[in-house]
C-alpha cells in the first residue's frame, strides 16, 4: 500500500496508504513524533474514475478486491455525465475515512480538518511541507482490528507542522546504447537504464496544543535520547523539533521494449527520521567504547536506519512482477534481530498506449489485503 505501499513513495512525506478497507480507497498515514509527517495527499485518480476506466476501456464490469473486514467485493460504479466539467458517482455502500499506523493498525477519528501546502516535486533541490490539522471527537480503533492503544496524534487538539529538506541526485551510470527503432516502450518513464544515487537532508517543527501534545517518554526512561532536538512541554501544549535524512540508490536494466526479461529494477532507501536519537545513541556507544563498557542495545538500535527495499522484474510484454518491503533491525529479539516489515506482491500491466499508465494487482500477507490499481506517471 503506501499509496500502493511502494519505497518511491513513503518515507518522510507520507502520502495516502491505498487500501480496501475504505470507499475511496485510500487511508491517511498516523502522524509521527515529529516525522513522519503524515496527511500528504497524494496525487492520483480517484478510486470511482479509477472503476469507470476499467469498466470502461478494460471491459471489466466489476472490480475485485479483498479485506479482513468485508470479505471479498464486486466494486462497481454507475456514472452519469453532466456536461464536460460535471462527473456524478453512485455507489452502493459508504465507509468511513480512517487513518493506518505504521503497524497496520486503522483507527477512525470522528472529525478531523486538514490544511496541507506543500512545493511542487523536483528531483533536487529545495523543498517544503506545511499542514495544520485539527481533530475533534475520541478516536477509537477500527473494526476487526486488536485492542490497543490510540496514536497520540491523533488525540483531539490543534497541531501545525513545518519541514524544509534538500535533495541531491547523483547519476553514477546513464546506458549510452540506443534503444530500439520504430518500437514503443511499454512505460517512458521506464526506458532508460541507469544507476542513480540521491540523498535528503531536513528540518521539522511541530507545535501542538491540546490532548495531542501528550507524548510518552522514552522507553526505558535512557538519559542518552535527550539529544539536541528541541523539545518543549507545557501543561497542554508541545513544541519539537528535529533533523532527518535519508539516502537511496536506484539501478534499473533494460529498456522496456522487448517481450521477455528487458527490465529489471532494484531500489533500496535508508531513513534516519530522527538526528537527535541518531546523534545520542552514537555519544552513549563513544561513552561505552571510551569507559570500556558493553555498548547498549538501546543506543545500537537508535543508530540503526530502517530501509525499504523494492524489486521489479519483466515477466512477458507489459506483464512485470515486484514485491516491496521494508527491513529493520530488532536487537532485543533473541530468535532474528532482521525485521521484515509489511512485504507487498503485486503484477503490474502497463498501458501501453498511455505512454507511462498501468494497472496493478497487489496483495499484502500481512494485512490480508488484495486490491487492483490504475496508476499513471509512476517512475
Amino acid at each position: 500500500m503506501n499509496k500502493l505501499r511502494w519505497a518511491m513513495d513513503g518515507g518522510f512525506w507520507d502520502v495516502d496508504v491505498s487500501t480496501p478497507m475504505t470507499l475511496n480507497g485510500i487511508a491517511r498515514p498516523v502522524p509521527g513524533d515529529p516525522l513522519p509527517l503524515g496527511l500528504s495527499r497524494g496525487v492520483r485518480l480517484s478510486r470511482p474514475k479509477q472503476i469507470d476506466f476499467f469498466q470502461r476501456f478494460m471491459t471489466m464490469p466489476f472490480v475485485p478486491c479483498f479485506n479482513q473486514r468485508h470479505g471479498t467485493s464486486l466494486q462497481r460504479v454507475f456514472s452519469f455525465p453532466f456536461g464536460q466539467r460535471w462527473f456524478l458517482t453512485l455507489l452502493e455502500a459508504a465507509w468511513p475515512g480512517l487513518f493506518i499506523d505504521q503497524h497496520g493498525t486503522y483507527c477512525d477519528v470522528p472529525f478531523t480538518t486538514t490544511i496541507d501546502l506543500a512545493s511542487v516535486s523536483a528531483d533536487a533541490g529545495a523543498s517544503y511541507h506545511v499542514c495544520v490539522n485539527h481533530n475533534g471527537g475520541s478516536p477509537k480503533q477500527f473494526e476487526c482490528q486488536p485492542t490497543g492503544s490510540v496514536a497520540a496524534t491523533l488525540l483531539p487538539g490543534l497541531c501545525a507542522k513545518g519541514a524544509l529538506s534538500l535533495k541531491k541526485n547523483i547519476d553514477i551510470w546513464k546506458s549510452e546504447a540506443q534503444k530500439l527503432k520504430m518500437v514503443q516502450p511499454y512505460d517512458l518513464f521506464l526506458s532508460n537504464p541507469h544507476i542513480s544515487a540521491s540523498g535528503i537532508l531536513g528540518a521539522v517543527i511541530t507545535a501542538s496544543l491540546g490532548e495531542n501534545s501528550i507524548r510518552a517518554p522514552p522507553e526505558n526512561g535512557s538519559e542518552w535520547f535527550k539529544g539536541f532536538g528541541l523539545h518543549y512541554r507545557g501543561a497542554n501544549s508541545a513544541i519539537l523539533a528535529d533533523v532527518f535524512a535519508s539516502v537511496s540508490l536506484s539501478a534499473q536494466h533494460g529498456n522496456f521494449q522487448r517481450m521477455f526479461l528487458d527490465l529489471t529494477r532494484f531500489y533500496g532507501r535508508l531513513d534516519f527520521p530522527s538526528g537527535s536519537n541518531f546523534v545520542s545513541g552514537a555519544t552513549c556507544l563513544a561513552s561505552n567504547f571510551y569507559n570500556s563498557q558493553a555498548p547498549s542495545l538501546d543506543a545500537v538500535q537508535a543508530i540503526c536506519p530502517s530501509a525499504t527495499l523494492s524489486l521489479q522484474q519483466q515477466i512477458a510484454g507489459p506483464f512485470s512482477f515486484r514485491v516491496d518491503s521494508g527491513v529493520s533491525l530488532d536487537l532485543k529479539n533473541r530468535e532474528c534481530h532482521v525485521n521484515v516489515r509489511d512485504p507487498v506482491y503485486a503484477i503490474e500491466y502497463a498501458l501501453q498506449v498511455l505512454g507511462s499508465a498501468k494497472a496493478v494487482a497487489w496483495y499484502s500477507p500481512k494485512q490480508r489485503e488484495f486490491m487492483i490499481e490504475l496508476r499513471f506517471f509512476e517512475r
